[in-house]
């Protein structure tokens, strides 16, 4: 019994830890400036193509970032 307790312990950790290093990774990805984007990130390479040429984007890609939704819809108090 104690044997199963102790798996079950340590297959949760490993899902958060893996969790979270794949935030950590993904967060990694987004921030970073790349030489082969003129020392852009990729979030601002997007916005400097999208501002630049738009024909080339197929929404807005400030919709694709991650990150709060500051845009959110206005709710009303009845």
């Amino acid at each position: 019994m104690l044997d199963q307790c102790s798996h079950a312990r340590a297959t949760r950790e490993h899902r958060r830890l893996t969790h979270r290093v794949a935030r950590i990774v993904a967060a990694y990805d987004v921030a970073r400036r790349l030489k082969t984007l003129s020392g852009l990130t990729p979030c601002e390479y997007i916005c400097k193509v999208w501002t630049s040429e738009p024909d080339r984007c197929i929404v807005d890609p400030i919709h694709q970032m991650p990150g709060l939704n500051s845009q959110g819809r206005k709710t009303s108090v009845s």
